[in-house]
Protein backbone atom coordinates (compact mmCIF):
# COMPACT_ATOMS: atom_id res chain seq x y z
CA UNK A 1 0.00 0.00 0.00
CA UNK A 2 1.19 3.51 -0.90
CA UNK A 3 0.69 6.50 1.50
CA UNK A 4 1.24 10.25 0.68
CA UNK A 5 2.20 12.03 3.58
CA UNK A 6 2.97 16.35 3.67
CA UNK A 7 5.28 17.24 6.77
CA UNK A 8 7.50 14.16 7.36
CA UNK A 9 10.07 16.30 8.83
CA UNK A 10 8.70 17.44 12.02
CA UNK A 11 5.65 16.92 14.72
CA UNK A 12 2.98 14.53 13.78
CA UNK A 13 4.26 13.24 10.92
CA UNK A 14 7.27 13.08 11.23
CA UNK A 15 6.26 10.48 13.98
CA UNK A 16 3.88 9.07 11.59
CA UNK A 17 6.62 8.37 9.66
CA UNK A 18 9.10 7.00 11.84
CA UNK A 19 6.77 4.62 13.82
CA UNK A 20 5.34 3.25 10.40
CA UNK A 21 8.27 4.05 7.89
CA UNK A 22 8.38 -0.01 7.10
CA UNK A 23 4.97 -0.57 6.76
CA UNK A 24 4.32 1.22 3.55
CA UNK A 25 5.87 2.58 0.43
CA UNK A 26 6.45 6.68 0.50
CA UNK A 27 5.50 9.66 -0.79
CA UNK A 28 6.75 12.08 1.13
CA UNK A 29 6.34 15.99 0.49
CA UNK A 30 7.08 18.76 3.00
CA UNK A 31 7.90 22.88 3.20
CA UNK A 32 11.23 23.70 0.84
CA UNK A 33 12.10 20.44 -0.98
CA UNK A 34 14.95 20.61 -2.97
CA UNK A 35 14.85 17.08 -4.60
CA UNK A 36 11.52 16.69 -4.64
CA UNK A 37 8.72 19.45 -4.85
CA UNK A 38 7.86 22.00 -2.42
CA UNK A 39 3.72 21.12 -1.28
CA UNK A 40 2.96 24.56 -1.51
CA UNK A 41 3.67 24.04 -5.33
CA UNK A 42 -0.13 22.29 -5.25
CA UNK A 43 -0.10 21.31 -8.80
CA UNK A 44 3.23 19.79 -8.55
CA UNK A 45 2.30 17.82 -5.06
CA UNK A 46 -0.57 16.73 -6.89
CA UNK A 47 1.02 15.04 -9.67
CA UNK A 48 3.08 13.22 -6.83
CA UNK A 49 0.04 12.93 -4.35
CA UNK A 50 -2.42 11.66 -7.10
CA UNK A 51 -2.36 7.82 -7.42
CA UNK A 52 -1.82 7.11 -3.71
CA UNK A 53 -4.03 4.59 -1.96
CA UNK A 54 -4.07 7.03 1.75
CA UNK A 55 -2.97 10.23 1.31
CA UNK A 56 -2.18 12.31 4.93
CA UNK A 57 -3.04 15.85 4.37
CA UNK A 58 -1.07 16.77 7.10
CA UNK A 59 1.71 20.20 6.85
CA UNK A 60 -0.28 23.33 7.24
CA UNK A 61 1.26 26.18 4.95
CA UNK A 62 -1.15 28.60 3.89
CA UNK A 63 -4.25 27.08 2.23
CA UNK A 64 -2.46 24.31 0.68
CA UNK A 65 -4.58 21.54 3.14
CA UNK A 66 -7.66 22.17 1.59
CA UNK A 67 -6.32 22.77 -2.14
CA UNK A 68 -4.61 19.76 -2.35
CA UNK A 69 -7.77 17.64 -0.51
CA UNK A 70 -9.90 19.14 -3.54
CA UNK A 71 -7.65 17.97 -6.08
CA UNK A 72 -6.72 14.40 -4.84
CA UNK A 73 -10.62 13.88 -3.37
CA UNK A 74 -11.87 14.71 -6.64
CA UNK A 75 -9.23 12.77 -8.81
CA UNK A 76 -10.39 9.70 -6.60
CA UNK A 77 -13.59 10.14 -6.21
CA UNK A 78 -14.75 6.67 -7.49
CA UNK A 79 -11.75 4.54 -5.95
CA UNK A 80 -11.69 3.15 -2.62
CA UNK A 81 -8.83 5.12 -0.86
CA UNK A 82 -8.86 7.45 2.01
CA UNK A 83 -7.44 10.76 2.77
CA UNK A 84 -6.77 11.91 6.41
CA UNK A 85 -7.11 15.40 6.66
CA UNK A 86 -5.12 16.81 10.15
CA UNK A 87 -7.08 19.61 11.49
CA UNK A 88 -6.98 21.64 14.79
CA UNK A 89 -9.10 21.96 17.39
CA UNK A 90 -8.63 25.73 16.64
CA UNK A 91 -11.47 25.43 14.30
CA UNK A 92 -13.76 24.43 17.33
CA UNK A 93 -13.54 27.61 18.69
CA UNK A 94 -15.77 30.09 19.80
CA UNK A 95 -13.39 32.83 21.02
CA UNK A 96 -13.95 35.35 18.68
CA UNK A 97 -10.10 36.55 18.60
CA UNK A 98 -9.50 33.72 16.35
CA UNK A 99 -12.17 34.53 13.82
CA UNK A 100 -9.97 37.14 11.28
CA UNK A 101 -6.58 34.79 11.66
CA UNK A 102 -6.00 33.10 8.29
CA UNK A 103 -5.27 29.62 10.31
CA UNK A 104 -8.66 29.27 11.62
CA UNK A 105 -10.10 30.13 8.54
CA UNK A 106 -7.94 27.51 6.18
CA UNK A 107 -8.56 24.96 9.13
CA UNK A 108 -12.38 25.54 9.79
CA UNK A 109 -12.37 25.20 6.05
CA UNK A 110 -10.61 21.91 6.01
CA UNK A 111 -13.28 20.76 8.57
CA UNK A 112 -15.94 21.60 6.72
CA UNK A 113 -14.99 19.88 3.13
CA UNK A 114 -14.11 16.69 4.92
CA UNK A 115 -17.47 16.79 6.29
CA UNK A 116 -19.12 18.17 3.16
CA UNK A 117 -17.15 15.33 1.30
CA UNK A 118 -18.61 12.35 3.43
CA UNK A 119 -22.01 13.64 2.78
CA UNK A 120 -22.08 12.48 -0.56
CA UNK A 121 -20.93 9.91 0.15
CA UNK A 122 -18.03 9.11 -2.81
CA UNK A 123 -16.38 5.64 -2.76
CA UNK A 124 -13.22 7.59 -1.54
CA UNK A 125 -13.19 8.33 2.00
CA UNK A 126 -12.13 11.33 4.18
CA UNK A 127 -11.32 11.37 7.92
CA UNK A 128 -10.42 13.81 9.91
CA UNK A 129 -8.23 14.23 13.25
CA UNK A 130 -8.73 17.11 15.24
CA UNK A 131 -5.82 17.30 17.74
CA UNK A 132 -5.53 20.08 20.39
CA UNK A 133 -2.45 21.29 22.26
CA UNK A 134 0.21 18.95 20.76
CA UNK A 135 3.92 19.01 21.53
CA UNK A 136 5.60 19.99 18.45
CA UNK A 137 7.70 22.97 17.32
CA UNK A 138 4.54 24.38 15.64
CA UNK A 139 2.42 25.41 18.41
CA UNK A 140 1.06 28.45 16.73
CA UNK A 141 4.67 29.66 15.38
CA UNK A 142 4.46 31.75 12.53
CA UNK A 143 0.43 31.67 11.71
CA UNK A 144 -0.92 33.71 13.90
CA UNK A 145 -1.17 37.91 13.52
CA UNK A 146 -2.79 38.47 16.36
CA UNK A 147 -0.47 39.08 19.56
CA UNK A 148 -3.83 38.84 21.83
CA UNK A 149 -3.99 35.04 19.42
CA UNK A 150 -0.33 34.57 20.11
CA UNK A 151 -0.53 35.09 23.95
CA UNK A 152 -3.57 33.19 24.86
CA UNK A 153 -2.35 30.35 22.70
CA UNK A 154 1.09 30.34 24.82
CA UNK A 155 -0.38 30.35 28.09
CA UNK A 156 -2.28 27.69 26.92
CA UNK A 157 0.37 25.81 25.60
CA UNK A 158 2.58 26.43 28.49
CA UNK A 159 -0.06 25.52 31.06
CA UNK A 160 -0.98 21.97 29.02
CA UNK A 161 3.18 21.57 29.44
CA UNK A 162 3.62 21.77 32.80
CA UNK A 163 0.71 19.45 33.85
CA UNK A 164 2.16 17.42 31.21
CA UNK A 165 -0.73 17.09 28.85
CA UNK A 166 -0.17 18.00 25.85
CA UNK A 167 -0.85 15.31 23.39
CA UNK A 168 2.30 13.69 22.25
CA UNK A 169 2.81 13.20 18.30
CA UNK A 170 3.25 9.71 18.52
CA UNK A 171 0.12 9.29 20.15
CA UNK A 172 -1.64 11.16 17.32
CA UNK A 173 0.46 9.06 14.54
CA UNK A 174 -0.84 6.56 16.52
CA UNK A 175 -4.68 7.50 15.93
CA UNK A 176 -3.68 8.34 12.29
CA UNK A 177 -2.60 4.37 12.15
CA UNK A 178 -5.96 3.00 14.12
CA UNK A 179 -8.24 5.00 11.08
CA UNK A 180 -6.11 3.60 8.67
CA UNK A 181 -6.51 0.21 10.43
CA UNK A 182 -10.17 0.61 10.60
CA UNK A 183 -10.36 1.70 7.32
CA UNK A 184 -8.82 -1.57 5.58
CA UNK A 185 -11.55 -3.60 7.62
CA UNK A 186 -14.34 -1.84 6.17
CA UNK A 187 -14.71 0.99 9.01
CA UNK A 188 -14.96 4.07 8.35
CA UNK A 189 -14.26 7.25 11.08
CA UNK A 190 -15.16 10.09 9.96
CA UNK A 191 -13.77 12.35 12.78
CA UNK A 192 -11.60 11.58 15.63
CA UNK A 193 -10.65 14.58 17.77
CA UNK A 194 -8.18 14.34 21.00
CA UNK A 195 -8.51 16.65 24.02
CA UNK A 196 -5.62 17.71 26.66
Amino acid sequence: MQIGLTGHKAGIGKAFYELYKHDYVWVLLDRNEEWSCDVRDTAKAFDHLRDVDIFINNVYCENTQSTLFDMWSVFNQDKDKLCINIGSVVANTTNDIFFEEDYYKNKLELHTKTHHWNSLRPQCKASLVVPAFCDTDFAGKDVYKSKEVLEELRTKFHYFKEQHKLLKPESVAKVIKFIIDEWESGNHINTLEMRN
